[in-house]
């Protein structure tokens, strides 16, 4: 991950592969091989204040790492948000699906901390939620906000995919890794 603190509120970004290729309302970033996202400072030094250790560890042990690495993307949460006046805010969510082999943690002090990797939960997929940039004026090189991250089921028939990703999504598959 890149810092960017220059910018108000800075952030930090990281790549991930191109899963909007195939969805028509995003064509001025179909040209690009990889899309840059982003989690505010803000949001990092909320989870920091909060002792989200596992969460701190994640982000820089298996997001900055291995987003790049996702296996499928989806769109629409099957579950009605309202954000900023707008009550279909389900629908412009993605899930970027990973299937790393580990996990990680923040170990340590702040100050003299350090990620430490830890098993992978078996018989799961890391799954990053995302929403496009709608501040493209103050941050231009991001194209998708962090929102949240964890861990979930993964279907038996095949592992790297969630359990239900075709009920639990408006669009079950917008990207697999082998498109």
């Amino acid at each position: 991950m890149d810092y960017h603190y220059n910018q108000m509120g800075g952030y930090r970004v990281t790549d991930a592969p191109n899963f909007l290729k195939n969805c028509e309302d995003f064509s001025k970033l179909h040209a690009k091989e990889v899309l840059k996202i982003a989690i505010t400072s803000e949001k990092m030094q909320r989870r920091i204040s909060r002792g989200f250790r596992v969460q701190f560890g994640q982000l820089f042990g298996v997001i900055s790492t291995g987003a790049i690495f996702a296996t499928s993307a989806h769109r629409g949460l099957k579950r009605p948000m309202l954000v900023n006046g707008n009550n279909e805010a389900h629908l412009d969510k993605f899930a970027l699906i990973l299937n790393p082999k580990h996990d990680a943690r923040f170990g340590g002090s702040i100050e003299k901390g350090e990620v430490e990797r830890i098993s992978a939960p078996s018989g799961r997929v890391f799954a990053i939620y995302l929403s496009p940039n709608k501040m493209e004026g103050e941050f231009p090189e991001v194209d998708m906000w962090i929102e949240h991250w964890t861990w979930i089921a993964a279907s038996p028939d095949d592992p790297e995919m969630p359990l239900d990703y075709m009920e639990r999504y408006d669009t079950p598959c917008v990207w697999t890794k082998n498109q």
